[in-house]
Protein backbone atom coordinates (compact mmCIF):
# COMPACT_ATOMS: atom_id res chain seq x y z
CA UNK A 1 0.00 0.00 0.00
CA UNK A 2 2.81 2.35 0.94
CA UNK A 3 4.64 1.80 -2.40
CA UNK A 4 1.43 2.31 -4.34
CA UNK A 5 0.75 5.65 -2.62
CA UNK A 6 4.29 6.91 -3.26
CA UNK A 7 4.07 5.83 -6.91
CA UNK A 8 0.73 7.59 -7.37
CA UNK A 9 2.09 10.73 -5.73
CA UNK A 10 5.15 10.72 -7.94
CA UNK A 11 3.05 10.38 -11.07
CA UNK A 12 0.95 13.33 -9.94
CA UNK A 13 4.06 15.45 -9.36
CA UNK A 14 5.49 14.51 -12.78
CA UNK A 15 2.18 15.32 -14.45
CA UNK A 16 2.07 18.74 -12.81
CA UNK A 17 5.67 19.46 -13.80
CA UNK A 18 4.77 18.55 -17.41
CA UNK A 19 1.80 20.95 -17.38
CA UNK A 20 3.86 23.77 -15.88
CA UNK A 21 6.65 23.12 -18.41
CA UNK A 22 4.27 23.26 -21.35
CA UNK A 23 2.69 26.43 -20.02
CA UNK A 24 6.12 27.94 -19.48
CA UNK A 25 7.13 27.20 -23.09
CA UNK A 26 3.91 28.76 -24.33
CA UNK A 27 4.48 31.87 -22.23
CA UNK A 28 8.06 32.24 -23.48
CA UNK A 29 6.94 32.06 -27.11
CA UNK A 30 4.06 34.47 -26.65
CA UNK A 31 6.34 37.01 -24.94
CA UNK A 32 9.00 37.18 -27.65
CA UNK A 33 9.31 40.79 -28.78
CA UNK A 34 10.77 41.68 -32.16
CA UNK A 35 11.67 45.28 -32.95
CA UNK A 36 11.24 46.24 -36.60
CA UNK A 37 12.66 49.56 -37.84
CA UNK A 38 11.58 50.43 -41.39
CA UNK A 39 13.21 53.26 -43.35
CA UNK A 40 9.84 54.69 -44.45
CA UNK A 41 6.16 53.81 -44.68
CA UNK A 42 5.50 56.31 -47.49
CA UNK A 43 6.50 53.73 -50.10
CA UNK A 44 4.29 50.75 -51.12
CA UNK A 45 7.30 48.43 -51.09
CA UNK A 46 8.02 49.03 -47.42
CA UNK A 47 4.35 48.78 -46.49
CA UNK A 48 4.31 45.33 -48.06
CA UNK A 49 7.58 44.50 -46.25
CA UNK A 50 5.93 45.46 -42.97
CA UNK A 51 2.73 43.54 -43.72
CA UNK A 52 4.66 40.34 -44.46
CA UNK A 53 6.55 40.62 -41.18
CA UNK A 54 3.38 41.32 -39.21
CA UNK A 55 1.48 38.37 -40.68
CA UNK A 56 4.31 35.96 -39.83
CA UNK A 57 4.67 37.38 -36.30
CA UNK A 58 0.93 36.92 -35.77
CA UNK A 59 1.08 33.38 -37.11
CA UNK A 60 3.99 32.40 -34.86
CA UNK A 61 2.69 34.17 -31.76
CA UNK A 62 5.39 36.84 -31.44
CA UNK A 63 4.95 40.56 -30.77
CA UNK A 64 6.21 42.87 -33.53
CA UNK A 65 7.00 46.44 -32.46
CA UNK A 66 7.17 48.65 -35.57
CA UNK A 67 8.97 51.98 -35.95
CA UNK A 68 9.61 54.16 -39.01
CA UNK A 69 12.85 56.11 -39.25
CA UNK A 70 11.42 58.33 -42.02
CA UNK A 71 14.66 58.01 -44.00
CA UNK A 72 16.65 59.65 -41.20
CA UNK A 73 19.57 57.71 -39.71
CA UNK A 74 19.26 59.89 -36.58
CA UNK A 75 15.63 58.79 -36.11
CA UNK A 76 16.74 55.25 -36.89
CA UNK A 77 19.23 55.30 -34.03
CA UNK A 78 16.66 56.80 -31.65
CA UNK A 79 14.09 54.14 -32.61
CA UNK A 80 16.61 51.37 -31.96
CA UNK A 81 17.51 52.85 -28.59
CA UNK A 82 13.82 53.00 -27.66
CA UNK A 83 13.13 49.41 -28.72
CA UNK A 84 16.11 48.13 -26.76
CA UNK A 85 14.89 50.01 -23.68
CA UNK A 86 11.45 48.40 -24.12
CA UNK A 87 13.19 45.02 -24.05
CA UNK A 88 13.05 43.47 -27.52
CA UNK A 89 14.66 40.08 -28.02
CA UNK A 90 15.82 40.75 -31.58
CA UNK A 91 15.99 43.72 -33.97
CA UNK A 92 15.00 43.65 -37.65
CA UNK A 93 16.40 46.73 -39.38
CA UNK A 94 15.71 48.10 -42.85
CA UNK A 95 18.58 50.61 -42.94
CA UNK A 96 18.18 54.15 -44.25
CA UNK A 97 21.83 53.98 -45.33
CA UNK A 98 24.20 51.02 -45.39
CA UNK A 99 27.09 53.05 -43.97
CA UNK A 100 25.21 55.21 -41.45
CA UNK A 101 23.39 52.26 -39.85
CA UNK A 102 26.70 50.99 -38.46
CA UNK A 103 26.37 53.17 -35.35
CA UNK A 104 22.92 51.75 -34.60
CA UNK A 105 23.99 48.15 -35.09
CA UNK A 106 27.10 48.65 -32.96
CA UNK A 107 24.85 49.99 -30.17
CA UNK A 108 22.59 46.92 -30.44
CA UNK A 109 25.68 44.68 -30.38
CA UNK A 110 26.85 46.36 -27.17
CA UNK A 111 23.49 45.47 -25.59
CA UNK A 112 23.71 41.85 -26.84
CA UNK A 113 20.62 42.26 -29.02
CA UNK A 114 20.84 40.17 -32.24
CA UNK A 115 20.27 42.09 -35.49
CA UNK A 116 18.82 41.00 -38.82
CA UNK A 117 18.93 43.43 -41.76
CA UNK A 118 16.42 43.45 -44.61
CA UNK A 119 16.47 44.92 -48.14
CA UNK A 120 19.53 47.08 -47.43
CA UNK A 121 22.54 45.69 -45.64
CA UNK A 122 25.09 47.22 -43.27
CA UNK A 123 28.75 47.81 -44.06
CA UNK A 124 29.69 47.28 -40.40
CA UNK A 125 28.64 45.75 -37.11
CA UNK A 126 27.61 42.18 -36.27
CA UNK A 127 24.55 41.06 -38.22
CA UNK A 128 23.06 37.59 -37.77
CA UNK A 129 21.47 37.46 -41.22
CA UNK A 130 20.79 39.72 -44.19
CA UNK A 131 17.62 39.11 -46.21
CA UNK A 132 17.03 40.88 -49.51
CA UNK A 133 15.94 40.53 -53.09
CA UNK A 134 18.56 39.37 -55.53
CA UNK A 135 19.17 42.99 -56.53
CA UNK A 136 22.19 42.34 -58.72
CA UNK A 137 20.27 39.77 -60.76
CA UNK A 138 17.38 42.22 -61.01
CA UNK A 139 19.68 44.85 -62.50
CA UNK A 140 20.93 42.32 -65.04
CA UNK A 141 17.35 41.44 -66.02
CA UNK A 142 16.53 45.13 -66.50
CA UNK A 143 19.56 45.52 -68.78
CA UNK A 144 18.56 42.46 -70.83
CA UNK A 145 15.05 43.86 -71.29
CA UNK A 146 16.34 47.25 -72.48
CA UNK A 147 18.89 45.70 -74.85
CA UNK A 148 16.28 43.39 -76.39
CA UNK A 149 13.53 46.01 -76.70
CA UNK A 150 15.84 48.70 -78.08
CA UNK A 151 17.42 46.25 -80.53
CA UNK A 152 20.71 47.07 -78.78
CA UNK A 153 20.84 50.56 -80.28
CA UNK A 154 20.32 54.15 -79.10
CA UNK A 155 20.80 56.21 -75.95
CA UNK A 156 19.86 55.03 -72.47
CA UNK A 157 20.06 56.45 -68.95
CA UNK A 158 20.09 55.16 -65.40
CA UNK A 159 18.15 56.77 -62.53
CA UNK A 160 19.72 55.83 -59.20
CA UNK A 161 18.10 55.66 -55.78
CA UNK A 162 19.43 56.82 -52.42
CA UNK A 163 23.22 56.96 -52.53
CA UNK A 164 24.93 54.49 -50.21
CA UNK A 165 22.08 52.00 -49.94
CA UNK A 166 23.03 48.44 -50.81
CA UNK A 167 19.90 48.05 -52.96
CA UNK A 168 20.96 50.98 -55.16
CA UNK A 169 24.55 49.75 -55.32
CA UNK A 170 23.70 46.17 -56.28
CA UNK A 171 20.95 47.08 -58.77
CA UNK A 172 23.32 49.53 -60.41
CA UNK A 173 26.13 47.00 -60.49
CA UNK A 174 24.01 44.30 -62.09
CA UNK A 175 22.59 46.72 -64.64
CA UNK A 176 25.85 48.39 -65.64
CA UNK A 177 27.90 45.20 -65.75
CA UNK A 178 25.34 43.65 -68.07
CA UNK A 179 25.11 46.73 -70.31
CA UNK A 180 28.89 46.70 -70.69
CA UNK A 181 29.03 42.95 -71.30
CA UNK A 182 26.13 42.64 -73.75
CA UNK A 183 25.09 46.14 -74.78
CA UNK A 184 26.07 48.24 -77.78
CA UNK A 185 24.04 51.26 -76.66
CA UNK A 186 25.23 54.73 -75.62
CA UNK A 187 25.00 55.79 -71.97
CA UNK A 188 23.52 59.29 -72.04
CA UNK A 189 23.45 60.02 -68.30
CA UNK A 190 23.39 58.64 -64.78
CA UNK A 191 21.12 60.69 -62.53
CA UNK A 192 19.84 60.36 -58.98
CA UNK A 193 16.29 60.81 -57.69
CA UNK A 194 16.51 59.27 -54.21
CA UNK A 195 13.84 56.61 -54.82
CA UNK A 196 11.24 59.45 -54.86
CA UNK A 197 8.45 59.86 -57.45
CA UNK A 198 8.33 63.66 -57.57
CA UNK A 199 12.10 63.83 -57.76
CA UNK A 200 12.02 61.25 -60.54
CA UNK A 201 9.54 63.38 -62.49
CA UNK A 202 11.65 66.51 -62.05
CA UNK A 203 14.94 64.83 -63.00
CA UNK A 204 13.37 63.09 -66.01
CA UNK A 205 12.08 66.42 -67.34
CA UNK A 206 15.59 67.84 -67.08
CA UNK A 207 17.07 64.71 -68.65
CA UNK A 208 14.74 64.85 -71.66
CA UNK A 209 15.54 68.53 -72.21
CA UNK A 210 19.21 67.62 -72.56
CA UNK A 211 18.67 64.26 -74.34
CA UNK A 212 15.43 64.57 -76.37
CA UNK A 213 16.22 61.34 -78.27
CA UNK A 214 16.59 59.21 -75.15
CA UNK A 215 15.42 55.71 -75.99
CA UNK A 216 15.38 53.94 -72.61
CA UNK A 217 15.63 54.50 -68.87
CA UNK A 218 16.30 52.12 -66.01
CA UNK A 219 14.92 53.53 -62.75
CA UNK A 220 16.07 51.70 -59.64
CA UNK A 221 12.58 51.67 -58.13
CA UNK A 222 8.98 51.94 -59.31
CA UNK A 223 8.31 55.29 -57.64
CA UNK A 224 11.03 56.96 -59.72
CA UNK A 225 9.92 55.03 -62.82
CA UNK A 226 6.33 56.26 -62.45
CA UNK A 227 7.53 59.83 -61.93
CA UNK A 228 9.75 59.55 -65.01
CA UNK A 229 6.78 58.17 -66.95
CA UNK A 230 4.73 61.27 -66.06
CA UNK A 231 7.54 63.50 -67.32
CA UNK A 232 7.91 61.57 -70.58
CA UNK A 233 4.15 61.73 -71.19
CA UNK A 234 4.08 65.48 -70.51
CA UNK A 235 6.73 65.95 -73.21
CA UNK A 236 5.11 63.44 -75.60
CA UNK A 237 8.24 61.28 -75.56
CA UNK A 238 8.16 57.53 -76.12
CA UNK A 239 10.77 56.16 -73.74
CA UNK A 240 11.17 52.53 -72.69
CA UNK A 241 11.11 52.83 -68.90
CA UNK A 242 11.93 49.88 -66.64
CA UNK A 243 11.29 50.14 -62.90
CA UNK A 244 12.15 47.93 -59.96
CA UNK A 245 9.98 46.63 -57.08
CA UNK A 246 6.82 45.27 -58.69
CA UNK A 247 4.39 47.50 -56.79
CA UNK A 248 0.70 47.09 -57.64
CA UNK A 249 0.59 50.53 -59.29
CA UNK A 250 3.62 49.77 -61.46
CA UNK A 251 2.26 46.38 -62.51
CA UNK A 252 -1.05 48.05 -63.41
CA UNK A 253 0.86 50.57 -65.55
CA UNK A 254 2.72 47.69 -67.25
CA UNK A 255 -0.51 45.81 -67.99
CA UNK A 256 -2.00 48.99 -69.45
CA UNK A 257 1.02 49.42 -71.71
CA UNK A 258 2.19 52.68 -70.12
CA UNK A 259 5.27 51.36 -68.31
CA UNK A 260 7.52 49.02 -70.29
CA UNK A 261 8.41 46.68 -67.40
CA UNK A 262 9.28 46.36 -63.75
CA UNK A 263 11.56 43.95 -61.94
CA UNK A 264 9.22 42.50 -59.33
CA UNK A 265 10.43 41.85 -55.81
CA UNK A 266 8.51 40.02 -53.12
CA UNK A 267 8.80 42.38 -50.13
CA UNK A 268 6.14 40.51 -48.16
CA UNK A 269 8.31 37.38 -48.32
CA UNK A 270 11.37 39.37 -47.19
CA UNK A 271 9.45 40.56 -44.12
CA UNK A 272 8.06 37.10 -43.46
CA UNK A 273 11.50 35.51 -43.73
CA UNK A 274 12.99 38.09 -41.37
CA UNK A 275 10.55 37.19 -38.60
CA UNK A 276 10.98 33.48 -39.29
CA UNK A 277 14.78 33.67 -39.08
CA UNK A 278 14.63 35.86 -35.95
CA UNK A 279 12.66 33.21 -34.11
CA UNK A 280 14.91 30.44 -35.42
CA UNK A 281 17.97 32.27 -34.09
CA UNK A 282 16.36 32.93 -30.72
CA UNK A 283 15.47 29.24 -30.52
CA UNK A 284 19.13 28.34 -31.07
CA UNK A 285 18.78 26.95 -34.60
CA UNK A 286 21.31 27.64 -37.34
CA UNK A 287 20.58 30.68 -39.50
CA UNK A 288 22.15 31.45 -42.90
CA UNK A 289 24.12 34.70 -43.01
CA UNK A 290 22.46 35.76 -46.28
CA UNK A 291 19.13 34.85 -47.85
CA UNK A 292 18.24 36.15 -51.33
CA UNK A 293 14.62 36.24 -52.48
CA UNK A 294 13.88 35.69 -56.17
CA UNK A 295 12.94 38.52 -58.57
CA UNK A 296 11.37 38.46 -62.04
CA UNK A 297 10.61 40.81 -64.92
CA UNK A 298 6.95 41.78 -65.29
CA UNK A 299 6.08 42.92 -68.82
CA UNK A 300 2.89 43.20 -70.83
CA UNK A 301 1.85 39.84 -72.24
Amino acid sequence: MCIKKVSTGMWFILFMLFIVGCQSQKDVKSHIKLGFVVSTLDNPFFISLKDGAQSEADRLGATLLLRSSENSHKMEFEAIQELIEIGVDCLIINPTDSDAVYESIRYANSKNIPVITVDRNSTGGQVVCHIASNNELGGELAADFIIDNCKNDGKYAEMKGIEGTSAAVMRGKGFNDQMVAKGNMTLAAVVSASFDREEGKKIMNELLNVHPNLKALFAQNDEMALGALEAANSQNKQVIIVGFDGTSEAIKAVNEGRLAATVAQQPDLIGLEAVKQSLRYLKGDKVETMILIDVKVVKKL
